[in-house]
């Protein structure tokens, strides 16, 4: 049995080097199973992907990264008969991981990191050849539509073109070991489109992840499909528009009336609220009640959403917390209506309705009409050509979902390439390398620093529990 599934991980990692290791420690039974091979490959690959975005580091110096189990259990117990257990057993016989011993404080998923990851900068892809993930069943989308989804969407990919001169300047302008390695993982899978580097996948919301979902602003000026620039379509406050339905049934069933009229004049505040996200001013109405500049509305936008998907403590309000409640106290009050049993819920809730639009709707059709397009969560990009079609179809969609017009943002999403030198003199490369050297120090330092607050922040806020219990 011979799959197109594929991994990509550093070139110290092979499949020989795992059976070696196995035969090596005498586990010659494991040593011989190609499905736990593959599903080792599998496991070391989510770790070193995950680990590019998200790391931290244990005393040994180890990179780890938070992976949840969950996830990564469904997917290895699905088919082959090995389980998760014996996957992460093997991956620390053969030494290529290290990992907590328990769940770190204050997350609740296992940290794992792989040991080669880095050492030669330099990375493969390999072959899944007797077990691959089988593709997730999406509660809203047939499991043979979105397979033919993700077939559109990776042939899409493969189409896009990279500018490697671009890329090699950026590369050898970046002082961060950690974003060299994490460029060089994002492009070399582009590059390398016959290695079979090009994946798409879906997540228990209907999101899709693919290459291009969470390449950096920096790289992308290198993209390009049939030499033009890729342009988005971008939905303003996209989850904020698709708590609209929500809201207005949560305002209806507190108010036991249909009378929209009557619920204009008992809660003001829902109408302000539709009216702020259809015109995309929901954040810069938080910015003015706070008075800021507009110059921070866009740092201040991960804090405004802060208090409407993270867990619940009244005893703790931001200002951004108390904003919302002096503004759209009826809103917030419609999503912890949501977090009642988990506070993720209000998030997983609203992810489940973007995707039902935006991929089972919006990206079918889009399929159905044949050109070139990618979705990027509450985006689509494609080429300016198509750009009016597309605006089309969304606002037809999302007509049908709720009955209101979304407030879109069209624009170049790939940019303008930075002005990078390519070659440096001697004197310019030690000056390089020592401001490398000095960044990585004073990083290490703020981490050590960072992790010893986390440590006594969470020691406070356990002993604060056990005291509220006793």
């Amino acid at each position: 049995m011979t799959t197109k599934y594929t991994v990509w991980l550093p070139v110290e990692i092979t499949r020989e080097s795992f059976r070696a290791g196995l035969i090596k420690a005498d586990k010659h039974e494991y040593a011989c199973n190609e499905i736990l091979l593959d599903k080792m490959l599998f496991m070391a690959a989510e770790i070193h992907r995950v680990s590019l975005n998200n790391f931290f580091y244990n005393e040994d110096g180890i990179e780890l990264t938070h992976l949840h189990s969950k996830f990564i259990k469904e997917n290895l117990k699905r088919s082959g008969g090995v389980t998760y257990k014996e996957v992460v057993d093997c991956l620390f016989i053969v030494d290529a991981i290290d990992g907590n011993s328990s769940y770190f404080p204050g997350n609740y998923s296992k940290s794992y990191g792989l040991k080669y990851r880095g050492k030669k900068f330099s990375e493969h892809t390999i072959e899944l050849k007797y077990w691959q993930p089988p593709p997730r069943k999406l509660p809203f989308i047939k499991t043979d539509e979105i397979a033919n989804l993700i077939e559109v969407i990776i042939s899409n990919i493969s189409k896009v073109e990279i500018d490697k001169i671009y890329i090699k300047k950026v590369i050898s302008n970046e002082t961060s070991l950690l974003k060299i390695l994490y460029y060089g993982y994002s492009t070399n899978a582009l590059k390398a489109k016959k290695g079979g580097g090009v994946y798409a996948k879906a997540d228990d919301f209907g999101r899709l992840h693919h290459n291009i979902t969470n390449i950096s602003k920096t790289l992308r000026p290198a993209l390009t499909v049939s030499g033009e620039s890729i342009y988005s379509i971008d939905l303003s406050a996209s989850q904020l528009f698709f708590s609209i339905k929500g809201i207005v049934a949560y305002a209806k069933q507190k108010k036991n009336t249909s009378d929209w009229k009557l619920i204009e004049q008992k809660l003001p505040d829902v109408q302000k609220f539709i009216d702020a996200v259809l015109q995309g001013e929901f954040y810069t109405s938080i910015n003015q009640h706070l008075k800021f500049s507009d110059e921070d509305l866009r740092v201040n936008k991960v804090q405004t959403l802060m208090p409407i998907f993270s867990q619940k403590d009244p005893k703790r309000k931001t200002k951004y917390h108390k904003a919302l409640e002096t503004i759209f106290p009826t809103f917030l009050n419609f999503v912890n209506s949501k977090k009642k049993e988990n506070h993720a819920d209000a998030a997983k809730f609203l992810q489940k309705e973007e995707s039902s639009v935006m991929i089972e709707k919006v990206c079918t059709r889009l399929m159905s009409e044949g050109f070139w397009f990618l979705p990027v969560h509450d985006c689509i990009l494609t080429k300016i050509n198509n750009v009016d079609r597309v605006k089309a179809i969304i606002i037809e969609e999302c007509q049908n979902y709720n009955g209101l017009n979304p407030h879109m943002k069209v624009s170049d999403w790939t940019g303008a390439k930075l002005e990078l030198p390519l070659f440096r003199t001697p004197e310019e490369d030690k000056s390089f390398r020592l401001k490398n050297i000095l960044d990585f120090t004073v990083d290490e330092k703020r981490r050590k620093r960072d992790k010893q607050l986390r440590y006594f922040k969470d020691k406070a806020k356990t002993n604060k529990t056990k005291k509220v219990k006793k």
